[in-house]
């Protein structure tokens, strides 16, 4: 019987590993600045159906990539320039898709005002929910560009990705993912890592608190050892509240209700999405406080969807042992689990929680029988009879 989980080191599941020749291969990784956004621009300007159905489509993409196409390896080494290229034009294609939907949002008498009364608003609710749900889901890129940058040792690239998750509402990220989460990875001090059991809403809730609470004390922490006393205005979480609270007032001001209302529901559905891929990186994976970050501690996705769409994302365990390695040199990782059918797929069946604890069940029990340290398995057994208990 095939094993319900298998490791990146399996033959029978990488395949052949073939890799595009280097130069195509960075292109492919420009599917999202490319194709992707142009497609959006046209979605969102539609809204409604159209709109889901453009989202629909990415997602189909996404599985047919991961499950039909032999697995990634990883990018040429000498193709830097394009990788970058394709990251630092993330912010602007996100800009004009967020204010594509914040013109549509918009009172007749707002355009008119700025002479923009040739563009026809949205005509109902529906309509803006769709912009909004693909505004959203494409803003999923902020947050893996974001996290490209936060890691690198540049100045430049670090306020990048401060700006990009701000507008995506969530700056805090770059402070809780590089100093709390890579740190308490797989352990019950970490917010970002699900429990066994627990549904991707109750994470989302759960996480976003927890982060929050943690970033808030270590950036408390960083201005007392700076001995700048306690100002809100060195708080890089609070500047980051303010900005994303700024943008949505002012969207709000300029533009009308509906336009605000726009610009905080892509920052709610957008923070929807990274928990949601913060919940199946190491959902149900357990480590020792104090030991090693290894393998073992994150499922991995060898799918070129991840790879291409989501800029290497899925080879995350290669990416916790290695924080600062650029993206296009990632690569799967002997030892961790695999998520087998892609990203994607395993997103899709996690907010339905009845059968994502089937789907996820079983391959955890292989994990636990066969990548489990004997201090995890007796660290699982302690947290199974305290929920008994309870």
């Amino acid at each position: 019987m095939e094993k319900a989980v298998r490791s990146v080191d399996d033959s029978s599941r990488l395949g052949e590993r073939r890799e595009l020749p280097g130069f195509l291969g960075a292109f492919a990784y420009g599917t999202m600045v490319l194709v992707l956004f142009p497609l959006s621009f046209l979605a969102v300007e539609a809204g409604g159906g159209r709109a889901v159905g453009f989202v629909l489509g990415v997602m189909l993409l996404h599985v047919v990539l991961d499950n039909c196409f032999a697995p990634i390896a990883r990018s040429a080494k000498d193709t830097r320039g394009i990788h970058d290229l394709w990251l630092k034009l993330q912010l602007p294609c996100a800009l004009v898709l967020l204010g594509l939907v914040v013109l549509k949002s918009a009172t007749p008498a707002a355009l008119a005002r700025i002479g923009l009364a040739g563009i026809t608003p949205y005509g109902t609710w529906s309509e803006l929910a769709g912009g909004i749900f693909a505004t959203a889901f494409m803003y999923g890129g902020n947050t893996v560009v974001a996290h490209e940058f936060m890691h690198r040792r540049d100045r430049a690239a670090n306020a990048l990705a401060w700006v990009l998750l701000t507008v995506t509402g969530d700056a805090q990220f770059v402070i809780a993912h590089v100093h709390g989460h890579h740190l308490n990875v797989g352990t019950g001090a970490d917010a970002a890592t699900a429990r066994r059991g627990e549904s991707v809403y109750r994470f989302f809730v759960r996480s976003t608190i927890g982060q929050y609470a943690e970033s808030f004390a270590l950036e408390a922490q960083r201005i007392r050892d700076a001995r700048r006393g306690v100002r809100l205005l060195k708080n890089r979480v609070v500047r980051g509240i303010v900005a994303s609270a700024v943008l949505i007032v002012l969207s709000g001001l300029a533009f009308g209700v509906r336009a605000g209302v726009a610009v905080f529901g892509v920052m709610v559905v957008a923070k929807l999405l990274l928990e949601a891929i913060n919940y199946i990186q190491h959902y149900g994976l357990v480590r020792v406080h104090g030991e090693r970050v290894l393998p073992r501690h994150s499922w991995d996705c060898v799918g070129r969807g991840a790879g291409y769409i989501l800029f290497g994302l899925g080879l995350h365990a290669d990416h916790h042992a290695n924080p600062t390695k650029p993206m296009w040199q990632l690569a799967p990782s002997s030892g961790s689990p695999l998520l087998k059918h892609g990203y994607m797929a395993t997103l899709i069946v996690a907010f339905f929680p009845p059968l994502w604890f089937r789907y996820i069940g079983t391959q955890l029990r292989e994990w636990d029988d066969t990548m489990a340290s004997p201090l995890e398995r007796r660290l699982l057994a302690g947290s199974s009879l305290q929920e008994r208990a309870a």
